[in-house]
């Protein structure tokens, strides 16, 4: 059995998946603060079987990490380190670890990165434009994140599509409490919104997304705010939040907007915007798009913000099918029309599966070198296999 844990900037997920793909338990809590023992106490009591493997979601792997590894204390400290990069996020990632680590101490414990899945990205989209030397002495690079979200949307739209190999040209439009989007080209990243921190990219719930660094600068150099305040207000102030005066919950947004609140309505109209923006600056890159996906805890409960979206996409021949699209919540369908020139899905999040996958993969490569991997090939059970949720 396996135990994967997503520590979110807010929330906790935790699924039970078997070997053979089955997810078997799953306890989420929003909001989750690392001093809440009990999501990991639950699980464990829906269980049949012994916790053999732990999967853990670590958003940066900066310079270090590019693909699934064991996590020992000098990784756990590695992991730590790297939080200046992702201040929301690895804090509660590496408390979630140890809670994990003292629950189930005779399991392997294995770190699987978002940024992982980038490592595909050509020059031309990983190298921002400045000085050289930055670059080659300080690493400054475009990361890229959500990897696992965006690699199992590349690994499940061809069968929802009805492909039995990978598709060409693929959009994955990832909207949860961080937005990103993807161009996935025959399989891999070829570009990516979010760049060196996951704040780059369109407008989030209480993330700015990019803004001009030329209003950044004045802002400090003027005193109006200070570096940590700046910090701060940019990623637990801004987006939706910042805009519409609410908590950032576009559930909130979208309450407020009903009551005729013009910078609720402000708010929403700004964050469709740039999800429709995201997605036409990731089909230059990708050099067209065959599919477009939806993934991601907000947009797969929105049908009409989906509807919202492709309606600014219509010129590059996009269509939803009105009957099908507002019946789909939390599953994998494909929601475009009929006269749709461009396949449109939505894909149930997984990234608990690419979790599970790449750590039975280590397991069986450091642990059982002498067994065929069974988890690189595409078609994998855990990469294909999808749970009603």
């Amino acid at each position: 059995m396996t135990i994967t844990v997503n520590a979110g900037a807010v929330t906790l997920a935790l699924h039970a998946v078997t070997t053979n793909g089955d997810t078997t338990a799953t306890v989420r809590r929003d909001p989750w603060t690392p001093a809440d023992r009990s999501p990991f106490e639950e699980i464990e009591s829906m269980l049949s079987g012994p916790v053999r493997l732990v999967a853990h979601r670590v958003v940066h792997g900066g310079a270090h990490f590019d693909s699934a590894v064991e996590i020992d204390d000098d990784v756990v400290a590695s992991i730590d380190a790297l939080g200046e990069l992702a201040p929301l996020h690895h804090p509660r990632i590496v408390e979630a670890i140890e809670v994990a680590r003292r629950r189930w101490p005779d399991a392997t414990h294995v770190a699987e990165f978002d940024t992982s899945f980038h490592r595909t990205l050509p020059p031309a989209a990983s190298t921002y434009p400045l000085p050289r030397d930055w670059t080659s002495e300080w690493g400054i690079r475009r990361f890229g994140f959500h990897g696992l979200s965006h690699q199992h949307v590349a690994r499940t739209a061809p069968a929802i599509v009805g492909g039995r190999g990978p598709l060409g040209k693929i959009i994955s439009c990832h909207v949860g409490s961080g937005v990103s989007m993807c161009a996935v080209r025959d399989g891999v990243s070829v570009d990516t919104t979010m760049g060196f921190t996951p704040l780059e990219g369109p407008m989030m719930t209480t993330r700015s997304g990019s803004v001009d660094p030329g209003l950044l600068m004045w802002l400090l150099s003027s005193g109006r705010i200070t570096i940590d305040a700046l910090d701060r207000a940019l990623r637990e102030s801004s987006g939706l939040a910042g805009v519409s005066g609410t908590s950032g919950d576009l559930r909130d947004v979208i309450a407020a907007s009903g009551r005729g609140d013009p910078d609720a309505q402000l708010a929403l109209d700004m964050y469709a915007r740039g999800l429709a923006r995201g997605v036409a600056e990731m089909v230059v890159s990708a050099g067209g798009i065959d599919v477009l996906a939806f993934t991601g805890g907000v947009i797969e409960n929105l049908p009409d913000l989906r509807r919202t979206v492709v309606d600014q996409l219509t010129f590059l021949g996009l269509d939803l099918d009105d009957d099908v699209n507002p019946a789909v919540i939390e599953r994998d369908a494909r929601i475009s029309s009929a006269s749709s020139d461009v396949a449109v899905v939505l894909v149930a999040n997984g990234e608990h599966l690419e979790l599970a996958r790449a750590a039975e993969g280590l397991a069986q490569r450091v642990h059982a070198p002498d067994l065929p991997d069974t988890t690189s090939a595409s078609t994998s059970s855990i990469g294909t296999v999808r749970t009603t949720r």
